[in-house]
């Protein structure tokens, strides 16, 4: 199936009448093929493919991007870089009639659908009001992706239209994906941090905390999400055939044994996993030990706190999904201190500390970060730390559903969210999901546009199957 896309944005101003017009073909990227060849076992499901209505291509390319920015590359650019500003959104057969001066309101009438000629028109109307800046660039991604609009203020006077989920694949597994029913990170075989999709293989990493044994242990089982074994107890309790793979000394760089003070990441886009260690009440010293999977080899960077803040000692807690503090991503650790503050630092150089413009907001459950990205939540809303900008935003997309990322490799768009079992659960659920918002293609203008608030939008994307 090959697909060709064209846009037309039509921009008229409303006091002379007068319109400006521009067309251009555009790149369809690999993102939504990735989807289906992440677990291609799995997606005979149709049922689970399709939205409300019955439509297939709705829920892959239902939303509509519109960037500051020129996105360079080719049909593997499956993402917006960090830096890269959301100037509007539009979602299929959703209106925005509220406070949101991002997103725009489909257009049912003209917008149509031609099965016979196999062709998809989506028609996209902004008011004056609505998507005013720079367009350089008009995307299509998933229909949940439109609510993910970037604003530098709150949320709370906006609906929220998708009410809470961030695109889920299917519903909750619990035992089709036993590899991800690992316990919390100080039981058993602790908890899933990477799972291989080449070789059908989960981590899992487990801290061993104590006076006389500081470590961390990492251990592997089949994954069984290419492949599911038929001599196997299908119950919640199947053996996984866990082994120890690996034992790393942690002694030089854990200072507490409170468990509440290490925490483990791994960062997939540099294939390093990180244990950062803190201190009790009034330390000012933080340690992270980075670990080159592919080798194995180590290294050690301190952090020593010089701001006249205090830093916050709770890095992780299994009581509660994991936060911003403590977090590497992208040779960076972000912290936070007692007074609520953020604050990032290259691991290669401790003194240049950069401050985290909130905007007033804050984050709380930390569950994904990708492409220049830290994705968290508050209350019942999605919110946005773009690393380049150094700035939190708000969105309109519900907070349900967002759960702790496991990547996988090669996958793609798709990853998985797995809920840990903190407040006595025993099992973990595991979610495969769409990382949002991708670039289902890509429509570079020839030269960039802007619009202004005295000029009404009328985006016509249509997409054709040869």
């Amino acid at each position: 199936m090959a697909l060709h896309g064209h846009t037309r944005l039509e921009l008229t101003d409303v006091h002379t009448g007068e319109v400006q017009t521009v067309e251009h073909d555009n790149l369809i990227t690999n993102a939504v093929s990735r989807i289906f060849a992440a677990f291609p076992e799995l997606m005979n499901g149709r049922d689970k493919l399709y939205d409300g209505s019955g439509s297939l291509w709705s829920r892959f390319y239902g939303g509509l991007l519109l960037l500051d920015t020129a996105i360079t590359g080719d049909a593997d650019t499956l993402y917006a870089p960090a830096g890269v500003d959301i100037t509007g959104t539009a979602r299929y057969n959703a209106v925005n009639a509220g406070l949101n001066t991002r997103r725009g309101s489909y257009n049912a009438t003209e917008s149509a659908l031609n099965y016979e000629d196999k062709e998809l028109r989506l028609v996209y109307d902004f008011t004056t009001s609505q998507a005013n800046g720079t367009i350089a660039a008009a995307c299509l991604t998933s229909r949940n992706a439109a609510m993910l609009g970037e604003m530098p203020q709150s949320c709370a006077a906006l609906t929220t239209v998708v009410p809470g989920e961030m695109d889920f694949l299917w519903g909750e597994q619990i035992n089709l994906f036993p590899g991800t029913k690992a316990r919390k990170f100080y039981e058993n075989y602790g908890s899933p941090v990477l799972v291989d999709l080449d070789t059908d293989t989960v981590w899992c990493a487990r801290l061993v905390l104590s006076t006389g044994t500081k470590a961390l242990r990492l251990y592997k089982a089949g994954a069984q999400l290419r492949s599911i074994s038929l001599l196997q107890d299908a119950g919640a309790n199947r053996s996984m055939g866990y082994t120890l793979s690996k034992e790393i000394d942690l002694s030089d760089i854990v200072q507490s044994t409170y468990t509440n003070t290490v925490r483990v990441d791994y960062d997939e886009e540099r294939g390093r996993l990180y244990v950062v260690a803190g201190g009790t009440s009034g330390s000012t010293t933080m340690k992270v030990l980075e670990i080159n999977m592919a080798d194995w080899s180590q290294t050690v960077y301190t952090f020593t706190n010089t701001l006249s803040e205090t830093l916050d000692t709770t890095l992780y807690s299994e009581a509660s999904p994991p936060c911003i503090h403590g977090k590497v991503y992208n040779g960076r650790l972000y912290f936070r201190t007692t007074a609520g503050n953020l604050y990032s630092v290259p691991l290669e150089d401790p003194t240049d500390v950069t401050p985290i413009n909130r905007n007033g907001l804050e984050l709380s459950t930390l569950f994904d970060a990708h492409h220049g990205r830290i994705y968290s939540s508050y209350g019942n809303t999605v919110r946005v730390l773009d690393t380049l900008k150094n700035a939190v935003f708000c969105t309109e997309m519900g907070a349900y559903h967002c759960y702790d990322t496991v990547p996988l490799t090669g996958g793609g768009p798709v990853t998985l969210r797995v809920r840990s079992p903190y407040s006595g659960d025993n099992l973990n659920m595991c979610y495969p999901c769409v990382r949002e918002p991708y670039l289902g293609s890509i429509n570079n203008l020839d030269s960039p546009v802007t619009k202004t608030a005295s000029q009404t939008m009328k985006v016509t994307y249509t997409i054709r199957e040869s």
